[in-house]
Parts: structure tokens; C-alpha cells; sequence
């Protein structure tokens, strides 16, 4: 078991070009926000457990979507296919995603900016049963690089737990992944053969006092990133 915690004070050419340009266009005109309706369990795929708050598109989320889990209290969406969407943000509740089987499903964020931002509230990947895949692959779906981030613990406290053998995280590309900012308080734990891969982790490092950050793999739980930058707390103090 480890853990990391601190504190932080032409022609044909020129007319595909500009197909393409209107089909991007439009994809993202189309792009729609959705939010979970109810704090119970239910199926990702059901379009009565989404409710859509702003731009275009019909449930359940797809890629180009924005994905908002908002209900206070302890619920599981499962997921009896693999989904993508663009960015996710878990701001209330007791998230948990789960496949259906113990087949292992994956949700994948690819399009857009294919953020992540666990504020607020607690997401858990897969059960020890039913596993789950989350995957920010810093790769849009159409090639180019998107600069995914994932931050847990912005502004307001934030918790992330991958459960069960066959569970994964991955968070990759080069961009800066923080664990605790804006005075809050992060937390990433990797427990029972579960799995995380982050690119570069910030553990706690935050210009704003009060911030902080915990990495925690316990049980057979392995965490693997690039590289880590983990803060130090930092205190001032006047002459006597």
C-alpha cells in the first residue's frame, strides 16, 4: 500500500475542406448538456434517467455531449454498452458506474475538450463484480490531440475510487491532472486490483491555501503516472 497526501498553501481539396468545416460545424451546434434526473439507480442508455438543459440532441448522451451528475445521494447508472461523451462533471452524490455483467464496459470521454471535473461530489468506477472502464485518452475522436484534464477536488471537495479487478482509469497525454485546488480537498483511491494511469498527477498544488490532496492504492490497487508533483505546506509567520 502507498499514499501521497499534503497541503498546499485547389479544387477538389478546397471543397472537401470546406465539407468538412460545415459537418464539424454542425456536430457541435447539435451538442447538448444532459443531466441525471433522479438519485437512483438506473441504465445509461435509458433516455427517461436524462434530462436535457441546454443546446440540441436527444438522450441518452453521445460523443460531443456534456454528461452532468447532480443528485444528491448514493446511486449506480450502469452501463450495458460501452458510451462516450465530451465532458463530465459529478458536482452532488455518490456516484457509482458499473457494467451490467462482469463483463467489463467503458465510458470514454473524446470529444471537445473531454474534461472531467469531480467537484463536489464522489465518483466510483465499477464494482468488484461488475467493472468499468473510464478512459480519457487525450485523443478527440477526430485524431487531433484534445488536452483532456481531469481535476477531482476544485472549489469544492472531490473523491474518485476505482473498484475491482479489471476497473480501470486513464487519464494520459501531458496536461496536468490535480488532485485538491481552489482550497478543496481531492481524493484518488485505487483499491482491489483496480487500476489508474495518469499522465502527470498534482497531488495538493494550489496557489489557494487550504488545498489538498490524497493518492491512495490499497489492496492489491495499482497507481501509475508519468510523473507526480506532490505540494508541501507552506507556512508564514511574522517576527515576535
Amino acid at each position: 500500500m502507498f499514499a501521497f497526501r499534503s497541503n498546499a498553501a485547389a479544387g477538389f481539396a478546397s471543397r472537401t475542406a470546406a465539407v468538412s468545416v460545415v459537418i464539424i460545424a454542425t456536430a457541435a451546434a447539435e451538442a447538448g448538456t444532459f443531466e441525471w434526473t433522479k438519485a437512483s439507480n438506473g441504465s445509461f442508455e435509458d433516455v427517461g434517467n436524462w434530462t436535457r438543459t441546454s443546446g440540441l440532441g436527444s438522450a441518452p448522451p453521445d460523443v460531443g455531449d456534456n454528461v452532468v451528475f447532480n443528485e444528491a445521494g448514493f446511486y449506480t447508472v450502469e452501463f450495458t454498452m460501452d458510451h462516450f461523451s465530451d465532458h463530465l462533471l459529478v458536482s452532488d452524490g455518490f456516484v457509482t458506474f458499473a457494467s451490467d455483467t462482469t463483463k467489463r464496459r467503458e465510458y470514454m470521454l473524446k470529444s471537445g475538450a473531454a474534461d472531467a471535473n469531480i467537484s463536489g461530489g464522489s465518483l466510483q468506477i465499477g464494482t468488484a463484480t461488475n467493472p468499468l472502464f473510464l478512459s480519457l485518452p487525450n485523443t478527440a475522436s477526430s485524431g487531433s490531440t484534445s488536452s483532456s484534464v481531469m481535476n477531482v477536488g476544485s472549489g469544492a471537495d472531490g473523491f474518485v475510487t476505482v473498484e475491482g479487478i479489471s476497473s480501470q482509469l486513464d487519464v494520459m497525454g501531458n496536461t496536468s491532472h490535480s488532485l485538491g485546488l481552489s482550497g478543496a480537498f481531492g481524493g484518488l483511491f485505487v483499491n482491489s486490483g483496480a487500476t489508474a494511469n495518469i499522465g502527470t498527477l498534482r497531488v495538493g498544488v494550489s496557489g489557494v491555501s487550504g488545498s489538498q490532496g490524497d493518492a491512495t492504492a490499497a489492496n492489491g490497487g495499482k497507481l501509475n503516472t508519468g510523473h507526480i508533483q506532490i505540494a508541501t505546506q507552506t507556512i508564514t509567520r511574522g517576527r515576535p
